[in-house]
């Protein structure tokens, strides 16, 4: 038998040099993405028009705030997180709970600012369709990193399946579309807007907790045993019972 004189391949240092080349090139590439991206939302400013010289401190409370919000949300921990809209392509920046980071998913509460889109396909026949997608008033959320964009529209579908977030993940996920709505109430009346969606979580919770108690307390049709019904016959009755009269002796 001849012997084998078939060389292992061997690494050469050009070739381990190239591969190392190419993941640092990766690295840095990734990290020069979020420095741009932070570059990006830093620089951002609001796009909502304030308007101070007209604002009365009662009627408007939170226009005359040095630094005024548009709205706020309502995390599922029950923490109260700022909302303000801001022009360019992330409109809320992130939207990550400061309390837990819980990023803000559909059991969240929002005021009209971030108004939720139940049924994307069905937004294109409201009435606001036509003027807030010419304004740009469209925007998504990343529900892995929370990081919001403003919707581009492909004709007037809600498709984002081909647009990635940084993080590299689609906005695809059910209740992650939102119109971008009005900040009027909320900057009139931010506190009773504020106490109502406290309130209104609080009843949901308290609505849930006893629904689950009824039904622990409410016993299963398929756990509980039935009882067997059994048939009982009954004595014959005496011939002519038409005719019997019950009698009592009379006192004498």
């Amino acid at each position: 038998m001849e012997p084998n004189t078939k060389s292992k391949p061997t690494l050469s240092f050009s070739k381990v040099a190239k591969a190392l080349s190419n993941v640092s090139t990766r690295s840095q590439g990734n990290t020069n993405d979020g420095q741009v991206l932070q570059e990006q939302l830093s620089k951002a400013e609001p796009a909502e028009f304030l308007d101070r010289r007209h604002a009365d401190a009662q009627e408007n409370p939170a226009t005359c705030q040095s630094d005024p919000r548009d709205g706020l949300w309502l995390c599922c921990c029950s923490r109260e997180n700022s909302l303000t809209h801001y022009q360019g392509r992330y409109p809320f920046k992130h939207l990550q709970c400061v309390m837990c980071s819980h990023v803000m998913c559909p059991s969240c509460m929002t005021t009209e600012i971030l108004t939720p889109i139940k049924n994307p396909d069905m937004e294109v026949f409201e009435e606001r369709f036509k003027q807030s997608k010419k304004g740009g008033r469209y925007c998504r959320l990343c529900r892995a990193c929370g990081l919001t964009h403003r919707q581009v529209f492909n004709s007037d579908l809600f498709d984002s399946s081909k647009t990635l977030c940084p993080c590299g993940q689609p906005a695809i996920e059910e209740g992650s579309f939102f119109h971008i709505g009005s900040v009027d109430e909320w900057r009139s009346e931010p506190e009773v807007l504020g106490a109502a969606m406290s309130l209104g979580r609080r009843l949901a919770a308290a609505e849930q907790i006893s629904k689950a108690n009824t039904a622990i307390c409410r016993p299963s049709e398929s756990t509980t045993p039935r009882r067997p019904v059994t048939a009982v016959e009954l004595p014959a009755l005496p011939p002519n019972t038409a005719q019997l009269r019950v009698t009592t002796p009379s006192s004498t």
